[in-house]
């Protein structure tokens, strides 16, 4: 037909051409799934790696939440009534420390809980001991917040000391 009346060379170039379509246009195929295999392997990664993070986020959210309803409980059976500096008070007098003690009360809205200041003066180290003893084995969740200043005492009998104790409120 019309291949035929071409000549020799011409028939070649034309076969020479075809073939370099055909490749080129294989070659355009591979490329674009092959591009969009790499960008969606690249997306699934990403997504693990986010889905990894998500779980871990899930997992901390869990454990303090368990905290809460453990702080909650506490919170709970220690009653509504409870009073930091009441407690602080019982403590310091069942140790006998109440004429080396001075105990005041910090706005709640400085710390964001119940919190007490208590300032020691002419203490053994074994009575302070056994006064963080006594406040913590309470089991009312009070905490040793902060010690601001801890020194012996300028007379040389004990320490001094400044201490803040926090406890959640409801």
């Amino acid at each position: 037909m019309g291949l035929q009346r071409l000549e020799k060379r011409e028939r070649t170039v034309l076969a020479v051409g075809a073939l370099a379509a055909v490749l080129l246009l294989g070659f355009w195929l591979i490329q674009g799934p092959m591009e969009m295999y790499k960008r969606s392997k690249a997306q699934l990664t990403l997504v693990q790696t986010n889905l990894q993070q998500a779980e871990k986020i899930a997992e901390t959210i869990q454990a303090a939440r368990k905290g809460r309803e453990a702080v909650d409980k506490l919170i709970a059976v220690r009653g509504a009534s409870y009073n930091l500096y009441t407690a602080i008070y019982r403590a310091v007098q069942s140790v006998g420390m109440t004429d080396r003690a001075v105990i005041t009360s910090i706005p709640k809205e400085m710390t964001g809980a119940s919190a007490v200041r208590l300032t020691l003066n002419g203490v053994s180290m074994e009575e302070l001991v056994d006064l963080l003893y006594g406040i913590q084995s309470a089991d009312k969740l009070v905490v040793l917040h902060e010690v601001t200043h801890l020194q012996p005492s300028k007379d040389g009998k004990g320490l001094e000391c400044n201490l803040v104790l926090v406890t959640p409120t409801a």
